[in-house]
């Protein structure tokens, strides 16, 4: 970039992947107060502090804004404007929480929990749509460990590494949400963190966009309509794979319902 102009988010959607993270920021583009550059599309992800941390910070403040967007966003005098990013892999990236503590200490962050049922099912719909993973369902997951075992290893050794399997295939492991949440609650503190059931935008999104709205201390408004972005396919899991991987959830779901102090109630499905 030609000229010093600089920017940091305010805010950061990081996940869960599948878990209503689109729909979200682009009702937040729809506020007033809320920065939208030009160079965002509705399923636009930077991915910066996951894949593309090397590139460095002017790389990234290229994807945020155009240089022109930025040095009039400088120039506001119009109030209070936030600006802020989706990449719903940086809660699920090893190296995210910390990289994003060390360069954006007092940002707030934003995650949306999916039944991790629904949220695996969903995601392997998508890879399998677009032709990056072949299995079926219930032979993927089978396959799971297999196909990471050892990539969470090579990342931590290696920060430049990207695990094609960590990123398409973990598809059970995403699930684990207590793992995740404890490692970024370890970093930032609880003020910083919004934690939504992501269930409860679906039902109800004027109420959670209210919520977010107030947890960013945006003035609170409502939207003439909200509409689902990147909508999951919506087939049914067959009953007696559905009543296994409720099993296996099970223990990881109540060590994250004791740590938020909330029953998000998944075994009921």
């Amino acid at each position: 970039m030609d000229e010093k102009l600089n920017i940091k988010p305010d805010f950061l959607v990081i996940g869960a992947q599948k878990g209503g993270t689109t729909s979200l920021l682009n009702y937040l583009y729809q506020h007033p107060n809320v920065f939208h550059s030009g160079i965002a599309q509705e399923s636009n992800e930077v991915h910066y502090f996951d894949l593309n941390y090397q590139k460095g910070w002017e790389w990234y403040q290229d994807q945020l804004a155009s240089k022109d967007e930025l040095k009039k966003y400088q120039e506001k005098d119009n109030g209070k404007v936030l600006i802020g990013e989706s990449s719903p892999y940086y809660l699920f990236h090893p190296h995210c929480a910390e990289r994003i503590y060390k360069d954006l200490p007092n940002v707030k962050l934003i995650i949306l929990l999916r039944n991790p049922i629904c949220r695996a099912y969903s995601h392997h719909k998508m890879e399998y749509s677009r032709g990056t993973d072949d299995l079926e369902f219930d032979v993927a997951i089978h396959h799971e460990e297999k196909r990471l075992r050892n990539e969470i290893k090579q990342m931590i050794m290696n920060e430049n590494y990207n695990s094609y399997a960590h990123q398409h295939y973990s598809y059970l492991e995403r699930g684990k949400y207590i793992y995740q949440l404890k490692e970024w609650s370890s970093l930032f503190d609880k003020n910083q963190i919004l934690t939504i059931k992501s269930e409860d935008m679906f039902d109800d999104p004027d109420s959670i966009y209210k919520e977010v709205c107030e947890f960013l201390e945006l003035p609170i408004i409502s939207l003439n309509e909200y509409k689902a972005h990147n909508k999951g396919n919506s087939a049914q899991i067959p009953d007696d794979l559905k009543q296994e991987l409720v099993k296996y959830f099970k223990p990881y779901n109540f060590l994250l319902y004791a740590f938020l102090g909330r029953d998000f109630n998944w075994e009921v499905m």
